[in-house]
């Protein structure tokens, strides 16, 4: 198969694309240069939609993998515009510009889409509101697509991680310091500053991902870890006012 994958050259794409190469073409599609083995990178941003165009334009491929992704922490009040669009342009506007752009060669292809959320888009959190709120928006354009192709040939299928190790989730904690001391949530983000990262490796969820671009009848959503079964379930079965206090005191 030819698959490209977007945000390929760190975290769990790259851990993906080590383990595709193997067996198919892959493409990567990365704003930052990258050492990871593959058979063709493209260097770009998936929020240029001029860019995205010409690389469905010069290229074709049987499967799309939507991995990239950004995001820093921080309360609803306290992030700002600029950093609210990157996290919106990475997270929501690139994979849109993928969807659209790359949906009727797919068509044609009798191909399958991969879109990689988070359980962040069944479960919110405290200060991560505006990260949250991209992944909600990722998983509603994935179901919505899934319907409209549902006629056609197309697979259309969701990946939720829950914590993943990277270096990712180290970054978007250390940006938090900006905010202090003037932030009302200060005493917070030194806690959350000072917590591990603790959740699967990018090996096991690069696993999971092959296995929803290679299986023959993908299921329709696929999760990483135990918190992005356990999270959204005892979402399900408890009243919110308990919820949000687990929620609030994690």
């Amino acid at each position: 198969m030819r698959i490209l994958v977007t945000g390929g050259a760190n975290g769990i794409g790259r851990a993906t694309t080590e383990r595709l190469v193997e067996d198919h073409h892959v493409a990567v599609v990365d704003r930052e240069k990258t050492d990871v083995e593959c058979d063709e990178f493209l260097q770009g941003d998936v929020s240029d939609e001029e860019f995205i165009r010409e690389v469905f334009s010069d290229g074709e491929f049987d499967v799309v993998v939507n991995c990239a992704g950004y995001y820093e922490l921080g309360a609803v009040e306290d992030v700002g515009s600029n950093t609210v669009d990157e996290i919106y342009s990475s997270n929501v506007f690139g994979p849109l510009n993928v969807l659209r752009h790359s949906t009727e060669m797919l068509r044609e292809r009798a191909g399958r889409i991969v879109n990689v959320a988070s359980v962040a888009g069944r479960v919110t959190l405290p200060h991560y509101g505006i990260y949250c709120s991209t992944k909600h928006a990722l998983r509603s354009l994935t179901e919505a697509q899934r319907m409209e192709l549902h006629e056609t040939d197309v697979d259309v299928v969701l990946v939720e991680p829950g914590a993943v190790e990277t270096g990712f989730n180290r970054r978007a904690r250390d940006a938090l310091e900006k905010y202090l001391p003037e932030s009302f949530y200060s005493e917070k983000y030194r806690d959350i500053m000072g917590s591990d990262v603790n959740g699967v490796s990018t090996g096991e969820a690069a696993d999971v991902l092959v296995r929803a671009i290679e299986e023959e009848n993908p299921d329709r959503r696929y999760t990483v870890g135990w918190d992005s079964k356990f999270g959204p379930l005892l979402k399900t079965v408890l009243p919110a006012f308990i919820f949000e206090k687990i929620l609030r005191d994690h």
